[in-house]
């Protein structure tokens, strides 16, 4: 878990962000149903399910903190908030936009 404070504007006004990562076996037993419907469906609600668990994001929301779980499958599939972080820490690079490896 990473507690980042930024200094430019963020949306809702947060001043601090803090990322739970976690990485999961999308095929696993508990993901596998998710994962047949779709690649990323497994890490949409693990996200989901790390948000509600012991009411977090509304806690960090009190804080002044926003909360953004980061889910990576063990396959190497990830959430675009994932690539967001990636690409934040990687620092501002322009050859290295998102646009680019999405089509």
């Amino acid at each position: 878990d990473v507690l980042v404070d930024i200094s430019a504007q963020t949306p809702n006004n947060f001043h601090k962000v803090a990322w739970d990562v976690k990485v999961i076996n999308a095929l696993g037993a508990d993901h596998m149903q998710a994962t047949l419907h779709s690649p990323l469906a497994a890490a949409d609600a693990y996200c989901l399910r790390a948000m509600e668990c012991q009411d977090t994001a509304n806690w960090c929301a009190e804080k002044g903190a926003k909360y953004e779980p980061v889910v990576f499958t063990a396959k190497g599939g990830f959430l675009r908030v994932a690539e967001a972080v990636l690409l934040a820490l990687a620092g501002p690079r322009p050859e290295w936009r998102a646009s680019q490896w999405r089509k």
